[in-house]
């Protein structure tokens, strides 16, 4: 019998995935990657052995997503259009990764995900794990059975008695990540209405934040953020707790039109505290610093970076590089940002060099 490793998440459409892909006669491996969600990633495991996968992988990739992702992407000012700072799009390359490392360890077939066929991710998933192996065959399921919105996916479940995701993943098709969380409203009709209060996860309402501001000072060497007031932090805590503060002072909440790769537009609504707060202030230090035929010739080449980003291109010549470029220009980014937060706004109050 042919094995499948399933990138899966736990959610209504990946337990799907498992039910359709056994169906056809193959033993289901599912990959799960603990990236900074919020949700326990063990009881998911579980669900997805008692939905009939032979093996369920978990793997904390945290470090190596801040490590080999996330600060590629600070140096290189990454942000999509007007407000997308790529929380999403940035963890395929390197679920990708583990997918491929996983098929050839368990002398998988084939690679599966979730992805609906028409969508940003099925490009993403689909160039990333071609970029890695060539040879490797991927399945989409959701395509295959021509699922093609959230209330399809409930109605095929619920037919076959699969065991939904929550309620909230159900509704809103959220996405969560040390980087940022990415929410899509579920139902076509309420595109464009206001979002319900209890869309967001890690922000604060602006009305109901503090209104006293607070004052930080982040750190930079090299490019890379390496304090916080004064103290000495690792990356993926410095992150955390930014994402803690920022998201009590409303920062990172963004609700916006976006250029799909497809070239439809789409309603986005993303929560980035953390991302925000360290862009804005490696942008504010690189301003001081770099001189003006750099700092303009930077900009094309970050926008560019994004593209190859949010279209699933990391595994590139191109994107390497340009972080070859990122890394040099980095290398003169060094000093101290202050910053206020309050009500939604990061205001730059003094820069060190």
């Amino acid at each position: 019998m042919s094995k499948v490793v399933l990138a899966y998440s736990g959610g209504t459409d990946t337990s799907i995935c498992v039910h359709w892909l056994q169906s056809k006669g193959l033993k289901v491996i599912t990959f799960m990657a603990q990236l900074g969600q919020l949700e326990y990633l063990e009881p998911l495991g579980e669900k997805a052995v008692q939905l009939g996968a032979e093996t369920a992988y978990i793997a904390d990739l945290r470090h190596r997503f801040v490590q080999e992702f996330i600060l590629p992407c600070i140096k290189a000012g990454a942000k999509y259009e007007s407000d997308y700072l790529l929380s999403s799009a940035l963890t395929r390359p390197l679920i990708s990764q583990e997918l491929v490392r996983i098929s050839n360890e368990e002398n998988c077939r084939y690679v599966a995900h979730g992805s609906r066929g028409f969508g940003n991710d099925y490009i993403r998933f689909n160039n990333c794990i071609k970029a890695l192996d060539p040879e490797i065959e991927i399945i989409a399921p959701l395509k295959e059975l021509n699922l093609q919105t959230i209330n399809d996916d409930i109605k095929y479940a619920q037919e076959r008695n699969i065991p939904l995701g929550s309620r909230r993943q159900s509704l809103y098709n959220l996405e969560c990540n040390l980087w940022g969380c990415n929410i899509q409203l579920g139902q076509p009709d309420e595109l464009w209405q206001t979002a319900p209060r209890d869309t967001y996860i890690m922000t604060t309402p602006i009305e109901e934040s503090p209104d006293k501001a607070i004052t930080i000072e982040i750190t930079f060497k090299k490019g890379e953020p390496i304090a916080l007031n004064n103290a000495a932090k690792d990356y993926l805590e410095l992150i955390e707790i930014l994402n803690k503060i920022g998201g009590r002072h409303a920062i990172g909440r963004s609700d916006i039109v976006e250029n799909k790769i497809s070239g439809d537009k789409s309603r986005e609504i993303y929560e980035s505290p953390a991302a925000s707060i360290l862009y804005n202030a490696f942008h504010a230090i690189s301003y001081l610093v770099l001189p003006k035929e750099l700092l303009h010739f930077q900009a094309t080449l970050s926008q560019k970076y994004s593209q190859l980003v949010y279209h699933g291109d990391w595994f590139s010549p191109l994107r390497e590089s340009m972080d070859a470029f990122f890394n040099a220009s980095a290398n003169k980014i060094n000093g101290k940002v202050t910053m206020k937060l309050f009500k939604g706004n990061c205001i730059i109050l003094e820069i060190e060099k």
